[in-house]
């Protein structure tokens, strides 16, 4: 992802200044959302869909919140203490497309949740460098049908395979929306996912909110806009948080009154 950063954020830095917000604070919000997922990603690849018997078997396992339980001072200190990187091989050893690519992967391995990001961080790149915006499903499906050509992947011929089981579902449809229509190749994106409303944007679209800080209602269109991966009220529903997360990188927090701060944002 580092490659798209610098061209993406002075794009961000450019609008945030708009806002009232200094750059160098700005340049730090949006490396937080970006380096933040990534790592929130890795540390939870190797026990995504695991089961807990398996996981609490485990040296140092995830912690179980019970109801009731707050993330008070105290917690936070217990929680900072608890955070590593775990690997995959007591867990997943087998690479998964829809996860790690590597066998027993060492620890802070990504998953599909962050090469989605980095597919959409590439769209809106090349979306800036050709001089076009705001960037659109066309251009969103383009990135994806063409991906398996980015110099990464003709770099890594071992990946072939494992990358086009990741991408299938998403071509389908983006082949759809770039005007094809034969079934073999093609099909109209509200049958992705067994048409059920998913979470595909929860985990790819983030990074679109540091575009339009502190304007909910660009941002909210801008993901719902790219939102054809998704169905039902998912898509509403990632669009609101892209939408709610641009409010956020805008607010000064109020140490003594969180909650003052989600109103705000709410």
């Amino acid at each position: 992802m580092t490659h798209v950063f610098p061209i993406l954020l002075t794009f961000i830095v450019a609008t945030a200044c708009a806002t009232g917000v200094k750059a160098a604070d700005w340049t730090n919000r949006t490396r937080g959302l970006l380096i933040g997922s990534l790592i929130g990603d890795a540390l939870g690849g190797p026990f995504e869909f695991q089961p807990k018997d398996t996981w609490e078997k485990l040296p140092f396992p995830p912690k179980v919140w019970k109801p009731g339980e707050r993330m008070t001072g105290e917690a936070i200190a217990a929680l900072r203490s608890r955070v590593r990187l775990n690997p995959y091989g007591p867990l997943r050893p087998v690479p998964e497309s829809y996860a790690h690519w590597l066998s027993n992967a060492a620890p802070g391995t990504i998953t599909d949740d962050s090469r989605n990001k980095m597919v959409l961080l590439h769209c809106v790149e090349r979306t800036l460098s050709e001089g076009r915006w705001p960037v659109s499903g066309e251009d969103f499906a383009r990135e994806f049908v063409e991906w398996p050509r980015t110099a990464f992947l003709r770099a890594r011929t071992d990946y072939k395979v494992i990358s086009n089981e990741w991408l299938e579902e998403f071509r389908y449809s983006a082949r759809w929306i770039l005007g094809e229509r034969d079934p073999r190749r093609a099909l109209p994106p509200e049958r992705m996912w067994n048409s059920l409303p998913t979470c595909c944007g929860q985990m790819m679209f983030p990074p679109l909110a540091a575009i339009y800080p502190g304007q909910a209602d660009k941002a909210y269109l801008l993901a719902w806009n790219l939102g054809w991966v998704d169905n039902g009220f998912g898509r509403d529903m990632n669009a609101t948080l892209v939408a709610a997360l641009a409010m956020a990188l805008t607010v000064e927090p109020d140490r003594k009154d969180p909650i003052q701060d989600w109103n705000r944002i709410a």
